[in-house]
């Protein structure tokens, strides 16, 4: 009798067994997936950011030695872009030349087979008419995606739609990567473009008065930014300045030489929509408008500036060679300054933002 009873009461229990999971059992598991995917999820989407960060610094690094390369190679480093924005200087147009400093390094970058193609691709694209369409813009060569110039941080495809016209085709190949033009104008004075000096101006810090140099000319006021003036106060202007490390007497480790920025995918959204081609003269930034300003969008003289996809900051390159994290609060005076290889003004990158203005 003990024995069947307990027979029956084996097979109860392997009966019950067979059923599996109650409803309840299975919410119940359903939810603890659930509360542990939601806890992982942002940890593993920090850990591909900070991957991400460190290729981007990597790629920094890269044009920092082909930049130094191009150095020793010519005795001075290349110019920003060749470009005059189509007016007199002196009484003539210059020539614009398509080249730039992307181009320049790409030898250095391990791209000579590239660089040889473009070199005589641009032998028959200088001019000095206005925004003609030329070989340049016409250029297959603008859908080549050169991957040291992209951050991998930047939203794909890197191939993008919208662009504009004064600096190649619609779509083209993109670089997250801007030559540094210093504390300079964005846009001409004299064209009634608000906020050509971004927050050095004012904006929302209106009592942050920092540098916001303008290139003078007879007749007009036009920036460095748009290359009509020799010897701007940035590394990289849009001019064929030939500046050397002698002509940095702040200090290689305290001025910029190349840092980041992003696309955007409309005029009223923060960051760079129209000039954003690898291969546009289009290809450097200023300082005036600090790091990852929200109020700076799409437009060329407001969000075509220095910011970036990784939370908090920017990477940047010194001249030096030297690659830092920057944070986007830090203040907004000596970050200007930073931009400048020649004004005598050097602070310290990591200086916290005061009531005189951060960069947001």
């Amino acid at each position: 009798m003990f024995a069947m009873t307990t027979q029956r009461s084996l097979q109860h229990r392997m009966a019950r067994h067979n059923h599996g999971f109650t409803l309840v059992e299975l919410l119940v598991v359903i939810a603890i997936i659930g509360l542990l995917v939601s806890l992982l999820l942002p940890a593993v989407n920090a850990a591909r950011e900070a991957a991400r960060r460190t290729q981007c610094i990597n790629n920094l690094k890269q044009i920092g030695i082909a930049l130094h390369n191009y150095d020793a190679a010519q005795g001075y480093f290349p110019y920003g872009a060749a470009d005059p924005d189509c007016e007199n200087v002196d009484g003539k147009v210059p020539e614009r030349n398509p080249m730039t400093w992307r181009v320049l390094i790409l030898p250095y970058m391990e791209q000579q087979a590239l660089y040889d193609q473009l070199q005589t691709l641009a032998e028959t694209s200088v001019t000095t008419s206005c925004y003609p369409v030329r070989n340049w813009e016409k250029s297959p060569y603008q859908q080549e995606v050169v991957s040291g110039y992209v951050c991998p941080s930047e939203e794909t495809p890197f191939i993008k739609p919208g662009l504009s016209t004064w600096s190649g085709p619609t779509e083209a190949a993109i670089s997250s990567y801007f030559g540094n033009a210093g504390p300079v104008s964005t846009g001409p004075a004299d064209w009634g473009i608000p906020k050509v000096c971004g927050l050095c101006a004012g904006g929302s810090v209106p009592d942050a008065i920092c540098p916001c140099t303008f290139g003078n000319r007879v007749g007009a006021t036009r920036g460095f930014y748009h290359g009509h003036n020799k010897n701007g106060p940035g590394m990289l202007d849009m001019y064929p300045n030939k500046y050397s490390t002698e002509k940095v007497p702040d200090g290689t480790s305290k001025t910029l030489h190349v840092g980041e920025t992003h696309w955007s995918p409309s005029l009223t959204e923060p960051g760079c929509h129209e000039h954003m081609h690898w291969m546009s003269s289009w290809s450097i930034a200023s300082t005036v408008w600090g790091i990852n300003t929200a109020s700076a969008t799409g437009n060329w003289w407001g969000g075509c500036n220095f910011r970036s996809r990784h939370p908090g900051g920017s990477a940047f390159l010194y001249v030096d060679g030297s690659v830092q994290f920057m944070n986007e609060t830090m203040n907004l005076v000596a970050f200007a300054n930073l931009g400048a290889r020649n004004d005598g003004a050097v602070s310290d990158v990591h200086r916290p933002s005061s009531s005189s203005g951060g960069g947001r």
